[in-house]
């Protein structure tokens, strides 16, 4: 028997984005997954995408990738890059 719990973005019910986009309420904020003070690339791609993909299979389908207060942008490739390997 297992202590762990899995949770799903699905619980958290649903957003409608313009007039047909429809998201889960959860996101996840991908600009933590760039380097050092949010510039570069990721420190560790490898993490990065695992924890993009452990995202995806919570369910979360929307995923924030601006570059926010001066960040670098640079978590872009890494969520495209996680995004076609679920396709």
């Amino acid at each position: 028997m297992s202590d762990t719990q899995t949770f799903s973005a699905l619980a958290a019910g649903t957003l409608t984005i313009g007039s047909d986009l429809v998201v889960n309420l959860v996101s996840y904020g991908a600009m933590r997954i760039t380097g050092s003070g949010v510039w570069g690339p990721p420190e560790a791609k490898s993490a990065a995408l695992a924890t993009l993909g452990r995202a995806v299979e919570l369910d979360v389908d929307l995923i924030g990738a601006i570059g926010i207060s001066g960040g670098s942008g640079e978590q872009d490739p890494a969520v495209a890059e996680a995004g076609a390997s679920t396709r």
